[in-house]
């Protein structure tokens, strides 16, 4: 993945971080229960 970055923040995370201002590249990873764990992103550098 030249040029990419890829980062998985936790929850906890997720709330006060300003990459949930940019919802490009952005999906929820949920757990069976369809809670949400974490949150990963994609960026290109």
């Amino acid at each position: 993945m030249s040029g990419f970055e890829a980062r998985i923040l936790p929850k906890c995370r997720t709330a006060s971080d300003d990459v949930t201002a940019n919802r490009d590249g952005i999906c929820n990873l949920q757990n069976e229960d369809y809670q949400r764990t974490n949150r990963p992103s994609l960026f290109k550098s």
